[in-house]
């Protein structure tokens, strides 16, 4: 299994956004839109390389998403992704998939939710969220 080193993500997440996004100064960026973000094909995020910006705004966003749920969300110790990647482990199905994300990472919130709350979190980190329209 592989490990996740923890230590000072708060200081190195703001590091990244200072390097990747320096019109922000490591204190804003444009996430996509969830929805899009957490349903994304393969082939949509293989065609993004094609889109002048469009894999780093992916890799940025799926980079804060990922903080969120391990150091934002719910009581702020990742218990919510736990128990959704421990689910995956005996997952037989897309269809269990998508319940496990319904009941860990979602918890009977929309997607708009969901983005207020990822907001509301990073706001308090001191990182101005926006999130960048649908393009359904």
């Amino acid at each position: 299994f592989g490990r996740f080193n923890l230590n000072s993500m708060n200081r190195q997440l703001k590091g990244y956004l200072s390097k990747r996004y320096p019109e922000g100064g490591g204190k804003s960026f444009v996430m996509a839109d969830l929805e899009e973000l957490m349903n994304i094909e393969s082939a949509q995020w293989a065609a993004a390389f094609g889109l002048k910006g469009g894999a780093q705004a992916n890799y940025g966003s799926a980079a804060l998403l990922t903080y969120y749920y391990y150091h934002l969300d719910g009581s702020g110790d990742a218990a919510n992704m736990i128990a959704f990647l421990r689910g995956l482990e005996t997952a037989n199905s897309s269809e269990d998939e998508e319940a496990l994300i319904k009941k860990h990472l979602m918890r009977n919130r929309t997607y708009a939710q969901l983005a207020e709350d990822v907001k509301i979190a990073y706001r308090k980190e001191g990182v101005s969220i926006t999130f960048s329209p649908a393009h359904k």
